[in-house]
């Protein structure tokens, strides 16, 4: 079933970002989607970590690519800024990390899932994780609103 799920998912953001249907389209859509998915059986059966899907992480991702526009234009606003000013921008500063178990599936997909969404927006990206402490985040755009972080709990 997740084959099928991902084949289908990848056939359509290929016509998508193609931006026409036309008959040669949909040859190199079928075609490309099906490697992507023998590409993914490929490393799911040679992988040695298991990943769980949660939708908390959905969530997340959903959130992340929501706030993605936003940050892109006060991003780009910030740079123009600093580059008008002739100053360097960014920023680093930890925040509480809830690691969890190492060898259960839905903590390491929460782990890969919270730094995904971290380093999804524009202005900011994940440094480090350090075990059972804190993530180390590098922002560009500095400021008195600080990001979301609940996708660290």
């Amino acid at each position: 079933m997740s084959l099928i799920l991902i084949w289908c998912v990848s056939f359509a953001l290929y016509l998508l970002f193609a931006g026409e249907v036309s008959a040669h389209e949909l040859i190199c859509a079928a075609v490309l989607a099906s490697l992507l998915t023998a590409w993914s059986r490929l490393i799911r059966s040679c992988s040695q970590r298991c990943f769980g899907f949660t939708w908390n992480a959905a969530a997340s991702v959903t959130r992340a690519i929501a706030s993605l526009l936003p940050a892109t234009a006060r991003t780009g606003g910030a740079l123009v800024a600093a580059i008008c000013r002739l100053q360097s921008l960014g920023r680093a500063h930890s925040v509480g990390f809830r690691h969890g178990a190492e060898e259960e599936a839905g903590e390491r997909t929460r782990r890969a899932v919270a730094v995904l969404c971290a380093s999804l927006a524009p202005d900011r990206f994940v440094v480090s994780l350090e075990r059972g402490k804190e993530a180390l985040i590098h922002h560009i755009v500095s400021g008195a609103r600080r990001p979301d972080e609940r996708w660290l709990s």
